[in-house]
């Protein structure tokens, strides 16, 4: 679910991290503000996926890296991971 599906296009991204830690949505992103609201702690939120480079890269081969993480991944509330092509997926505090 996209936040526009979720008829989010005005909220804020404070909002977004609410919403969706409240209904167990793991938010995926290539928006730098969440991790800052992540380490500001400001909303319990379900996990966040950062994937600055996104844009760049093949989305069947994106949606199988999501997938293969989320299959091994631990629980990730109130966690965030970083994805890139050189170094993968790294937790970040």
């Amino acid at each position: 679910m996209t936040a526009l599906e979720a008829h989010l296009e005005q909220a804020t991204d404070r909002d977004i991290l609410r919403d969706a830690g409240g209904a167990g949505l793991i938010i995926i992103t290539a928006d730098e503000d969440f991790i800052h609201l992540h380490r500001a702690a400001s909303a319990d939120h379900a996990g966040v996926l950062f994937l600055p480079e996104i844009g760049h890269a093949d989305v069947r081969r994106v949606a199988q890296v999501i997938a293969a993480f989320l299959d091994s991944a631990p629980d990730l509330t109130n966690e965030l991971y970083a994805w890139t092509l050189t170094s993968g997926w790294t937790r970040v505090p």
